[in-house]
């Protein structure tokens, strides 16, 4: 208990907290998107992994997928089962703009009329904005639908929060043991 205190001491000495991030692109390039529309798929973003150049994503689909069917050329697709597609694709705007930040998407969704819905974790709310900004500067269409910062002391569990105290007293301890 008397480590809990400590922890969450030092966790509230924090001067940012992790922010997390949901907004609506209203104009996204994303060939993945593009191509769903165009085949008249339908279904959830699973997960992804943003890169510079190359995006991969792991869809479920709402009804069973043809392995005949014929993708673009820039795409790479697999087809897992009848309901799963992995699409490798060229990084879209959005992407590529997280790629080049500390962000760490956690939920993507296309909703047909409105847009991509990207959430994501930033280290704070500084990096946030940055985000934002940059994807506004290459001309995306950006609605912050909610940003709210993680109270980490509500996050980690007292175990958790007793392993985090034990190892920065261990960093604490071996620092003061080099300046002596």
């Amino acid at each position: 208990m008397v480590l809990t205190l400590h922890v969450a001491r030092l966790l509230d000495s924090l001067r940012t907290s992790p922010t997390q991030l949901a907004v609506v692109v209203k104009n996204s390039n994303c060939k993945v998107v593009q191509m769903l529309l165009s085949k008249n798929f339908e279904g959830t973003f699973k997960n992804i992994r943003v890169g510079e150049n190359t995006s991969s994503h792991l869809i479920h689909l709402s009804k069973p997928v043809d392995a005949r069917d014929v993708f673009p050329p820039d795409t790479t697709v697999y087809t897992m089962g009848r309901s799963f597609l992995w699409i490798d694709a060229p990084s879209c705007k959005a992407c590529k703009t997280l790629s080049r930040n500390s962000a760490i998407p956690n939920y993507v969704m296309f909703i047909k009329g409105v847009g991509v819905l990207f959430s994501f974790l930033t280290p704070g709310p500084i990096v946030s904005k940055k985000i934002v900004d940059s994807m506004k500067a290459e001309g995306l269409e950006v609605n912050v639908l909610r940003r709210s910062s993680l109270n980490l002391r509500q996050v980690l569990t007292e175990k958790q929060s007793d392993v985090l105290f034990t190892a920065i007293s261990m960093v604490i301890s071996r620092l003061k043991e080099r300046r002596v």
